[in-house]
């Protein structure tokens, strides 16, 4: 089923997981001077109910979090249906991104991705008993589906307490000697590329043909490997760095 449900009755209670609309929240600024600070109002206008369906019924306040809208946009590099997928598969689990949730579009807002910030909470007030089912039909536009309402469980559970690992020191000994071995031959393929390329370009020159095109295309190439090389030296160097420091005597 989709992530979010529009077609919400008028008299439906308020609950975990519903989404609100043009309720302000705020945070408070300048919060390490002696006289605390003054606040500061969001500048998004959706928002999550997060507290649970108890707390909402028979609590004066409740928690949300802040919804906000994707800035990023699709990469480039996802051009097939398998890429695709697998690009809004990873929004949606919120691999590498355990404080956002994936919430998709939301209704009438015509353009963007939107997701629910984990780690921006904040505490509202809730009206009358008598005035809230009126201000429902106002500023509630969806619902998390069942599926999802249960993901959020996990999905808060996760975003205070996974403390994740060191980027390179978690590894086994014998996969961190994988992973250096493979950086290892990708590089030697690059140099041994680049080397073609550079004789390519040197046998283009020396033959004195005047072809601007082709011989800018040839140093083209020749910069992109070079770019590949940089870029790959970057990546493998800090898991050649935790090899040697295992190497090293104690």
């Amino acid at each position: 089923m989709p992530i979010i449900e529009t077609n919400i009755p008028d008299e439906s209670a308020l609950t975990q997981g519903d989404i609100l609309r043009d309720i302000n929240l705020y945070f408070t600024c300048n919060t390490w001077s002696d006289k605390g600070g003054p606040a500061r109002r969001l500048p998004n206008c959706f928002s999550l109910v997060i507290s649970r369906p108890c707390v909402v019924a028979h609590k004066k306040t409740i928690l949300v979090c802040a919804i906000e809208k994707f800035t990023d946009g699709v990469p480039e590099e996802a051009k097939t249906l398998e890429e695709r997928c697998a690009f809004l598969t990873e929004l949606r689990d919120g691999s590498g991104s355990p404080d956002r949730f994936y919430l998709g579009h939301l209704p009438n807002e015509k353009t963007g991705r939107f997701y629910a910030r984990l780690d921006s909470l904040h505490t509202i007030m809730l009206p009358e008993a008598d005035n809230l089912v009126a201000l429902l039909k106002k500023h509630r536009v969806a619902r998390l589906s069942v599926d999802f309402s249960r993901d959020l469980h996990i999905r808060v559970f996760t975003a205070v307490a996974s403390l994740g690992f060191d980027d390179h020191g978690w590894y086994s000994t014998e996969d961190l000697n994988w992973v250096v071995a493979s950086g290892l031959v990708a590089l030697q393929e690059l140099t041994l590329d680049l080397s073609k390329k550079e004789a390519a370009l040197a046998g283009f020159v020396a033959q004195g043909f005047k072809n601007p095109q082709q011989q800018a295309n040839l140093e083209a190439e020749v910069q992109r490997v070079r770019e590949k090389i940089s870029a790959m030296k970057g990546i493998l160097a800090p898991y050649e760095a935790e090899s040697a420091k295992r190497k090293s005597p104690s």
